[in-house]
């Protein structure tokens, strides 16, 4: 699993764009040393500060407890300036939810959403991103 790598058109280029506008980590559901490895071998490692699994947090997404435990990893954070970019709307968008930050679903799918949890954000590409950041107060 460590080894399977398949990477969205326009990764590589949105985490160095979005890098340079603010700090980067990855927050996972997941086996430590498997998602470590699997950003190593993606090529995007270089642009991440920190990785933070719910395996060393002994919570997952979308638990607030998770959220908090990986705020902690930033040099600075602030929820007002905080923003979760995540496929996953049960888990990335719900948690965002509940921890008080915004969210972009990446829904390249164009799946229905739950009535529930809206994300702040949606786009279908990751193109589409940069405009999100433009929007937030």
């Amino acid at each position: 699993m460590p080894e399977t790598i398949v990477l969205v058109d326009g990764a590589k280029r949105l985490c160095e764009t979005l890098a340079s506008v603010g700090e980067l980590g990855v927050i996972t559901n997941g086996i430590d040393a498997v998602q470590r490895r699997r950003i190593e071998k993606s090529g995007l490692g270089e642009w991440f500060s920190f990785v933070a699994t719910s395996e060393k947090c002994g919570f997952a997404k979308p638990d607030a407890r998770f959220f908090e435990f990986a705020a902690g990893s930033f040099s600075s954070f602030r929820k007002s300036e905080a923003i979760i970019f995540g496929d996953r709307i049960d888990a990335d968008i719900a948690g965002a939810i509940q921890f008080g930050i915004d969210s972009c679903w990446f829904n390249p799918r164009g799946l229905a959403g739950e009535e529930l949890l809206i994300p702040t954000f949606e786009v279908s590409h990751l193109d589409e991103i940069d405009g999100c950041l433009c929007d937030r107060p």
